[in-house]
């Protein structure tokens, strides 16, 4: 178990290792301040951004490593949760400026002009259950031939017929009232929040 978890710790660093280079290689810091991800006191946002892309690649969680006292980040958890839970952070222009700069600088230098490009547009369901979270509806999964629980993802991809980048999501609930679990919470319809809601409907 321990020689287990010993080869899980070597290939968790090997990721961080590539998570930290694709970090500076695409300038994921400016791309944040760009998307009103603003530097909080005491660390950079960037510093909690890439801790998140590494928590992906690790055998322990952050609950577990804050436990045995292996947590040793300039931040706290409710740090954490404030970021991920920010309605000030336009995720989605986030996504597209980093696609960009992958399909610009990375993908089309490696290949021939000649080769042709694709937009595709991909509805995934997303099953949620839980009966606090907002805009959660009933709908028809046409893989299962069920009605179920939680959201479709609806995600627009650029593709060379080899490689495939995301580039834009956007989370769907369904319109009618009587479908909903949980409704939206009031927003200011002309913010970032406000606007993500109204579309998901």
């Amino acid at each position: 178990m321990a020689t287990m978890l010993s080869q899980k710790l070597v290939e968790a660093q090997e990721a961080n290792d590539t998570v930290r280079w694709f970090v500076r290689r695409f300038e994921v810091g400016k791309l944040l301040r760009i998307c009103r991800a603003n530097k909080a006191k005491g660390f950079s946002v960037v510093e909690l951004f890439t801790y998140l892309l590494c928590c992906m690649f690790s055998p322990i969680s952050t609950y577990m490593s804050m436990r045995i006292g292996s947590f040793k980040e300039s931040f706290s958890k409710n740090t954490i949760y404030r970021f991920c839970n920010s309605e000030g952070i336009n995720w989605h222009k986030f996504v597209r400026l980093l696609s960009e700069e992958v399909i610009d600088r990375f993908i089309r230098p490696a290949t021939s002009d000649k080769r042709l490009e694709y937009f595709i547009f991909d509805d995934t369901p997303f099953a949620k259950s839980g009966k606090k979270t907002e805009l959660v509806s009933k709908f028809f999964n046409h893989v299962t031939m069920k009605y179920e629980r939680g959201f479709r993802i609806l995600t627009l991809l650029w593709s060379d017929e080899y490689t495939s980048i995301p580039v834009d999501f956007c989370p769907l609930s369904s319109g009618k009232d009587e479908l909903l679990t949980c409704p939206a919470r009031t927003c200011d319809g002309r913010s970032l929040a406000g606007k993500i809601r109204k579309q998901a409907r």
